[in-house]
This record gives C-alpha cells, structure tokens and sequence, in this order.
C-alpha cells in the first residue's frame, strides 16, 4: 500500500485533543486507508499558545516530533505568492499561518484535513481538501 500524507489544520488538532468523535473516527478511516498525518509547526505555535493548563501543554507536547513539518524558504515562498495571489486575483485576505499551512501541503504534496471552509481555495493549488463528516450527515 502506498502511504498518502495529510496535513491536520488546527482545527483538527484542537479537536483531537478534545476527543471530538467525528475528527476521531475521520481521522481512523483515514488511517485505515493508509494515510500518515502531519502537522505544519505553526499548528504547533497556535496550540501553545491555547493552553490553559499543565496537562494540555504536555498533551500537545507529547504529539511525536518527526509529526511536525518546520517552515522553510520553499514553504515561506509558496505561502508568500498565495497571499499575493489570492489578494489580487480574488480579493481575499489569506492569514500568514493559514498560508503556512497550506504551502506545508503543497510542497510536501500532501491533502488537507480542515474544518475551516476559508481554506478550500487551496484546492485551486492542486491540494486535495478532506472533510469531516459529522455524525448526522
């Protein structure tokens, strides 16, 4: 089988840390299937930053490290011209770590698990976007 990776939004991180079903078993047919997950570290930048306690900090702390993909020029270069792009060609304002973590796709060519509808034009980028479909749907 070959192995299919998948960037996790922040969004789908903060609701494995909080145990919600539907990402839960999203993610288990996911892997089912033979992909392998990874995060941009800005994804690691925004959890910590929401913590609250010392058993969320280590929770976010124990997630492996080799799971975390590290912004480099290649990656800060693709999210630089899709902040461009989407300014001027669809009048959106993209946030910088939402273009992070889309350019983390990209480059690595893997798919992208979000919640966050703003970022489906990363689909126009070749970037396959998954949804999680929640229990009633």
């Amino acid at each position: 089988m070959v192995k299919s990776g998948v960037i996790l939004d922040t969004n789908i991180a903060i609701g494995l840390l909080n145990d919600n079903h539907s990402i839960v078993q999203t993610i288990q047919n996911l892997q089912d299937r033979g992909y392998d997950f990874y995060f941009s570290v800005i994804t690691k930048c925004e959890l910590l930053s929401g913590v609250k306690n010392d058993s969320e900090w280590q929770a976010v702390q124990s997630i492996g490290y080799n799971r975390f993909i590290d912004v480099d020029n290649a990656i800060a270069t693709i999210a630089g011209k899709i902040r461009l792009e989407q300014r001027k060609e669809a009048n959106r304002k993209v946030k910088a770590p939402d273009s992070l973590i889309v350019a983390t796709a990209i480059h690595n060519q893997y798919d992208l698990l979000t919640l966050d509808k703003g970022m489906w034009f990363a689909e126009q980028y070749g970037i396959k976007i998954i949804k999680v479909v929640k229990e009633n749907e």
